[in-house]
């Protein structure tokens, strides 16, 4: 991050962009650049909570794509003679999504190979990534998610711990409590519903361990205390 801030980025409203060529230097402008923006909600999902400041992906990395992107972006955002605005969010959404998976690949790192002190990526870590956020409900154990990495648990979880910020089973409490939350004020799912839904046995073992998470007990929307003691009773385990 340092690096890129040393190269005197231009302001433009609220984002900044510069010119860098592969070797770092200064160049003609051939960088295109921007900042996102999220609530709180994507902000406690576990992913973006692991990201690095800045993501930066070389022209080089894909020269299939970027051009065309960049064209169609330049004539979504043309307020007055091009698409008005019109799927600009999505598309940039999708350019997101795609700077995420070469993250998680190893690719689109920070510039000057990681000075951010972010720590090498291992594809390997896909497969429990894939299986956590697709299977939540699944009981999953370190030994699981390591076999599924052809790794042992050890180095496993060094790996994803240096990766992702969080030990394993750390992360998947934190994806289970995240998708929680949106169950219950999305759907309005009572605890038990959620809890099953995320891979606890019990409501009130989800309670606590939204608590942990959080700092504060879940918030069922549109729930009255009369609604509230209308849920079925849980048992701890």
């Amino acid at each position: 991050m340092a690096e890129l801030m040393a190269l005197a980025p231009a302001r433009h409203g609220r984002t900044f962009g510069l010119s860098i060529d592969d070797s770092g230097n200064a160049a003609p402008p051939q960088l295109w650049s921007g900042s996102f923006y999220w609530a709180a909600d994507l902000a406690a999902h576990p992913v973006t909570a692991a990201l690095p400041p800045v993501l930066l992906l070389r022209q080089a990395e894909a020269a299939a794509w970027l051009p065309s992107m960049a064209q169609l972006v330049a004539w979504m955002a043309d307020i007055h003679h091009g698409g008005k605005g019109v799927g600009l969010a999505q598309t940039m959404n999708a350019l997101l999504q795609h700077l995420v998976l070469r993250w998680l690949q190893g690719g689109a790192a920070p510039h000057a190979g990681g000075s951010d002190g972010s720590a090498p990526h291992d594809e390997r870590l896909l497969a429990a990534l894939h299986a956590m956020h697709t299977r939540p409900a699944h009981p999953w154990t370190a030994d699981e998610l390591a076999r599924l990495c052809h790794m042992s648990r050890s180095p496993f979880t060094q790996r994803f711990q240096a990766q992702m910020r969080l030990p394993p089973m750390r992360y998947l409490a934190r994806w289970r409590i995240h998708l929680a939350e949106r169950l219950l004020r999305e759907q309005r799912m009572t605890l038990q519903q959620a809890a099953d839904a995320v891979g606890y046995s019990t409501g009130a073992i989800l309670a606590r361990a939204y608590k942990r998470e959080r700092g504060v007990a879940p918030a069922l929307d549109g729930a009255t205390p009369a609604r509230r003691a209308e849920q079925p009773a849980v048992k701890s385990r």
